[in-house]
């Protein structure tokens, strides 16, 4: 069973599923592959990622000015 949130109504409704098995062969897909692909639709699809990098960019460009290590070498 499935169960799914409708997001208007706020309401939880369940759907029949069967989970068919595979007739032949197997899957190519190990842990990584997948870990990578999850991952992968996170960063594409998060503006929270985007915002972090931005702010830790702006960080490092304006922020390491003020410490001594700016000024060594």
């Amino acid at each position: 069973m499935i169960s799914v949130i409708i997001p208007c109504y706020n309401e939880q409704e369940t759907l029949p599923y069967e989970n068919i098995e595979r007739v032949a062969g197997g899957t190519k897909w190990n842990f990584w592959k997948l870990f990578r692909y999850a991952v992968d639709g996170i960063i594409n699809f998060s503006q929270a990622l985007l915002s972090i990098a931005t702010w830790f960019g702006m960080d490092m460009t304006f922020g390491n000015q003020k410490t001594p290590a700016f000024y060594c070498c």
